[in-house]
């Protein structure tokens, strides 16, 4: 935000009070009397924030940067202002209210990737989503590496050995190689041991609904529930439409942090971390190659191929894969509602949302591990609540009327479907037929975030 702008609006503050950003018509006619008709798009931000109740939040809230984060989601989903727009007007208005410290002081933080300078407090860059650098007082400068030397170092040689140091260099010589002969024979120990299981073909953890569920942070094969195949009404508020659905695996647990690191090899989780919390920053396309490279580690089919938003599923593999939004519905809902026992539960596995979901009401600010709250009737946890999880279709903007057996989405879009509400959100976004969508490149950094639960045929 332009300097001059904020020193406009701590002049405003000073003279008028606080109160005056209260009420959006009397800021609106103070902006345009201090502003003298300069800075147009800054005020219009500010008002925007303004009408959003975003100063309200500011001025009252205790913990500033969580009130920060979710005024920047509010902003961004209901306002529909950019990522970095949202940031921006959020950072001014806390500066302003809250008497943070202002840029450029030693409190400032520098993006490490982009190298904007940032407010105090903040743990990801809002323009390229890159955690930042605290504490400095510069923009990071790239480090340069020595220019390697023309001539290479001399070495002298080394002095002959002495008598004793002969008979010690003897002796640790023949230790070496009896502990290479050793090495050997274990070594081939194991390889007998593997060929002789090779034959075997290794079988999905499938778990009935009944059995004890494994701990999720102690293997990276996911433990499988199957979903039995039925017909069943799907929509909640796209409308609803009879739709079937074909046998398949789902996962019992959402992907966890642990799992996930095993098998990429970093952790995208930024603001909560923990084994067995699940993975949340995840983009579709991550979690797409999640499935992929968790096929290939058990010797199984990987399913997707493509780049970008050319990606194709290969539904005829036998690898993992997301889910459609049907089956993810399908399993949220408890399964075949002719099932004997099955009931239309308002949550997945409930009426009652704190016995299954983590949500905005019960989760005290942040996600909780797999599998803490009730399951639903297919032992399936955490479907409601808890983080938000990437299924394969492209939103359709209405759901087609017709009947359809085993529906995969639109064949483009510009958004994926993700399904089951979070740890932030209200009951109301918990219901198994809500849906919620978003670029298959968000992460969502900051409240929140993406997260994903594999299935198999």
């Amino acid at each position: 935000m332009d300097q001059g702008f904020i020193d406009i609006l701590k002049k405003l503050i000073s003279e008028q009070g606080k109160e005056a950003l209260l009420n959006p018509a009397k800021c609106k006619a103070l902006l345009a009397d201090y502003t003298k008709g300069e800075y147009k798009k800054e005020s219009r931000l500010l008002l925007q924030a303004i009408d959003a109740g975003v100063q309200k939040e500011i001025i009252t809230t205790a913990e500033l940067e969580l009130c920060k984060r979710q005024q920047i989601r509010v902003l961004q989903e209901e306002h529909f202002l950019s990522a970095e727009a949202a940031a921006d007007i959020v950072d001014t208005l806390a500066l302003v209210l809250r008497g943070e410290q202002e840029r450029g002081t030693s409190q400032s933080a520098f993006c490490a990737n982009c190298g904007k300078e940032l407010q105090k407090g903040w743990g990801v860059c809002p323009y390229c989503s890159t955690p930042v650098v605290k504490n400095q007082q510069n923009p990071p400068k790239a480090e340069v590496p020595p220019l390697p030397s023309p001539v290479p170092a001399v070495q002298t040689a080394s002095p002959l050995p002495t008598a004793p140091e002969k008979k010690k260099h003897t002796i640790r010589n023949a230790a070496l190689v009896i502990a290479g002969i050793i090495l050997i024979i274990v070594l081939i120990s194991v390889l007998s041991k593997e060929a002789s299981n090779s034959g075997q073909t290794a079988a999905p953890a499938v778990e009935s609904s009944n059995s004890k569920p494994a701990p999720p942070a102690q293997t990276v094969v996911p433990a499988m529930v199957r979903v039995e195949g039925g017909t069943f009404q799907m929509g909640n508020n796209y409308g609803k439409r009879t739709v079937t659905v074909t046998s398949f695996y789902m996962s019992r647990y959402e992907v966890t942090q642990k799992e996930y690191q095993e098998v990429m090899g970093h952790n995208p989780s930024y603001y909560n971390r923990g084994a067995d919390l699940p993975v949340q920053e995840v983009t579709w396309y991550e979690a797409v190659e999640y499935c992929n490279r968790l096929s290939i580690r058990e010797g199984l089919t990987p399913t997707y191929s493509g780049s970008d938003n050319n990606i194709i599923c290969d539904w005829n593999a036998n690898g993992y894969r997301l889910p459609t939004e049907a089956e993810w519905e399908y399993a949220a809902r408890g399964g075949d509602p002719f099932a004997e026992g099955w009931v239309d539960y308002i949550y997945s596995g409930s009426n009652n949302a704190d016995t299954v979901a983590w949500y905005g009401e019960n989760s005290e600010g942040k996600t909780h591990p797999v599998g803490t709250k009730k399951p639903n009737n297919l032992g399936i946890y955490d479907m409601s609540g808890n983080i938000y999880e990437w299924c394969w279709d492209w939103v359709w903007s209405t759901y087609p009327s017709e009947t359809q057996i085993d529906p995969r989405g639109t064949a483009g879009g510009n958004e994926r479907a993700l399904r089951g509400g979070d740890w932030y959100r209200d009951s109301k976004y918990l219901s198994p037929g809500y849906r919620f969508s978003a670029s298959p490149s968000n992460r969502r950094y900051g409240i929140g975030g993406y997260g994903f639960r594999p299935v198999r045929p």
